[in-house]
């Protein structure tokens, strides 16, 4: 999903550091998704979602559905660094530099412009439906936020 105010990805460094969070690069079988500190990705597979979205593609499997979660950890509001020259130190279990109530604000503005500004959902559909196939109907799909937009983020 992109910022509010521009196409940079939310999830860009230069946002994360600006939000207070401690950016971090891919790393194979530990994060590979370059998450930051103290931000988790879950996959669960969910069965009762499965009778829930009988409209959609997603609905295929009679097992139910895995669904990624993207949470936060103890890490997120409790890691820190501190730069001096080009050393790092980085501070485990003390305060952050993060401002929670902002990214929450960020995040909610990320959502709403990506809802109601037409290229914005279809850059954002295009990433998140590229497996199953982008398509108009499937774009539109993701405003719904039963299922959509808000769950895929």
């Amino acid at each position: 999903m992109e910022q509010a105010g521009n196409s940079d990805l939310f999830r860009d460094n230069k946002n994360i550091k600006y939000l207070g969070f401690i950016p971090q690069t891919s790393t194979p079988g530990r994060n590979p998704d370059g998450l930051p500190v103290g931000f988790v990705k879950d996959v669960i597979q969910e069965d009762f979602l499965a009778s829930a979205l009988t409209t959609t593609r997603l609905s295929s499997s009679a097992q139910g559905i895995q669904m990624e979660w993207l949470g936060l950890n103890c890490a997120a509001c409790h890691t820190s660094e501190i730069n001096y020259g080009d050393k790092t130190l980085r501070i485990n279990g003390g305060p952050a530099q993060s401002d929670f109530p902002a990214f929450m604000v960020n995040l909610s503005n990320s959502l709403a412009a990506t809802t109601n500004d037409e290229a914005k959902l279809t850059r954002f559909a295009k990433k998140v439906l590229a497996q199953g196939g982008f398509n108009e109907i499937e774009k539109q799909g993701t405003k719904n936020t039963d299922r959509g937009l808000y769950r895929l983020a």
